[in-house]
C-alpha cells in the first residue's frame, strides 16, 4: 500500500524512510483509521477529505499525520 520516500524519520533503532501513499490511498487509510476510532462513515469521510486536502496543499502538519 505504501512506498518509502526520501524523507527519513527517527526511530529507536535509527533512521527509517517515511512511508508515502498515493492520493486515493491516503484518503482511504485516513477514513478507515477514523472509522476504527469510532467515527461514523459520514464523519470519517468528511474529516479524511479535509486532512487529505491539507496534505495536498503542503500543510502536512495539519494533514493525515496529525
Amino acid at each position: 500500500m505504501s512506498e518509502n520516500s526520501g524523507f527519513p524519520r527517527i526511530t529507536d533503532e535509527g533512521y527509517e524512510k517515511m512511508p508515502t501513499f498515493r492520493a486515493e490511498q491516503l484518503g482511504t487509510v485516513a477514513k478507515r483509521v477514523l472509522e476504527g476510532a469510532g467515527a461514523s462513515e459520514q464523519e470519517a469521510s468528511v474529516v479524511a477529505r479535509e486532512l487529505q486536502g491539507a496534505n495536498f496543499v503542503g500543510h502536512d502538519s495539519h494533514g493525515v499525520m496529525r
